[in-house]
């Protein structure tokens, strides 16, 4: 139990590191790309007070995104168990790439992060955006199953919808 203890302690001073910030808007294009471009939004459910499921954007091919779990860590910092999710919209490049999304149940604490299930469901899309399109990463995090996919702005799904089968129940 001790040790349980201290990784909340030192994940909480870890934390306390970051500064408060409001939503971002970020703008990835692989190097030396001059082109038409599309946006994607990350998005958030069941939103209760010091949790709610987030579905974000976290990687195109393999670079590494910031996200809306981390904008809202910073835009909530030092409220407790009160949280408001921050959400970010990026511009891509409307070419074929590899989106790396993820749902997951985002906690306004790490105590909460520690002794609760996030339900994290990680998924690879290949798609080719659209010119100036709108796309959405949604999901459900249903606890037999949660699933993350991404949809454009009229709610069709651009891939396949994947699950996360090989979670234990």
């Amino acid at each position: 139990m001790k040790s349980y203890l201290r990784i909340a302690l030192l994940l909480l001073i870890c934390t306390s590191c970051t500064t408060p910030g409001g939503p971002m808007l970020e703008m990835y294009q692989p190097k030396g790309y001059i082109g038409p471009m599309a946006q994607m939004t990350d998005t958030f459910t069941n939103h209760a007070g010091s949790e709610a499921h987030f579905f974000v954007l976290q990687k195109i091919d393999e670079h590494n995104l910031q996200h809306s779990g981390e904008s809202t860590r910073r835009a909530n910092l030092g409220r407790g168990f009160r949280m408001t999710p921050s959400m970010v919209t990026r511009t891509v490049a409307a070419i074929e790439q590899t989106f790396t999304v993820a749902g997951f149940v985002h906690f306004a604490t790490d105590a909460q992060t520690i002794f609760r299930d996030d339900r994290m469901v990680t998924a690879e899309i290949r798609f080719t955006p659209q010119i100036e399109a709108r796309y959405r990463v949604v999901g459900t995090l249903d606890p037999a199953g949660p699933k993350v996919w991404i949809e454009d702005s009229a709610g069709a799904i651009v891939d396949t919808v994947v699950q996360a089968s090989d979670r234990p129940r």
